[in-house]
């Protein structure tokens, strides 16, 4: 099979697909430019990660994203903003996705958790994350101080720890990362979105072009 049929049956876009072939299968230098047969293996691998990705599951932890108390994320701004960055990047991100090497602070038993990020793209080696208000600003909300957290502080510093965290660590190990945020698109005085698709689409789209240009490297 080939990537562009098999890009066909899984419902992306073949530039996609190669793009996240050639980081989980390299090719030989001497086999790049050639036409590329797959493997069963590629098929399937490729399969299940598609499936994995509509699921909103981890691709490495294999369990499926925590749920937040409130509004369900597919409903709020962040949801509104990732499912536009899906139409533009071509690609499903999974959402809520989780690394090995990206951990909280250490609890009373020492354990630490996965951090979340809102979105993986794997196609584009890229993880976005939407950041609203609180991530920059107070919030009496979110930063009570009897809201203590594992790490001995309160829920906006222990935020604001993980954000440096993630826009570190990410990087450090081989991924772009993108923040969005409310002021870059269409916004209220509160911070909340007036989700006009267009004009937030078009704010997107110069947002992601490097990212979206990315996959656009000679196929192998």
């Amino acid at each position: 099979m080939t990537p562009e049929a098999l890009a066909a049956e899984l419902g992306i876009s073949g530039k996609t697909l190669r793009s996240w072939l050639r980081a989980r299968f390299p090719r030989p230098t001497l086999e790049k430019g050639s036409d590329w047969s797959l493997t069963d293996e590629q098929v399937e691998t490729a399969r299940a990660w598609r499936a994995s990705a509509g699921r909103a599951t981890s691709t490495l932890s294999g369990r499926p994203a925590p749920a937040r108390r409130g509004r369900a994320r597919s409903e709020s701004d962040a949801g509104y903003v990732l499912d536009l960055c899906d139409e533009l990047l071509e690609e499903r991100g999974s959402r809520e996705h989780t690394f090995p090497w990206l951990l909280g602070d250490p609890g009373k038993t020492s354990a630490r958790r996965q951090l979340p990020v809102d979105a993986y793209y794997v196609g584009h080696g890229l993880v976005i994350e939407y950041r609203e208000r609180q991530h920059d600003e107070p919030v009496a909300f979110f930063d009570k101080p009897e809201r203590m957290t594992v790490s001995g502080v309160h829920r906006g510093e222990q935020r604001r720890r993980y954000d440096e965290r993630r826009d570190r660590e990410i990087p450090a190990h081989g991924l772009r990362l993108l923040v969005i945020k409310p002021s870059d698109l269409d916004e209220d005085r509160r911070g909340r979105l007036h989700r006009t698709r267009d004009t937030d689409r078009r704010a997107l789209k110069a947002i992601l072009a490097p990212a979206r240009g990315r996959e656009r490297t000679p196929g192998p």
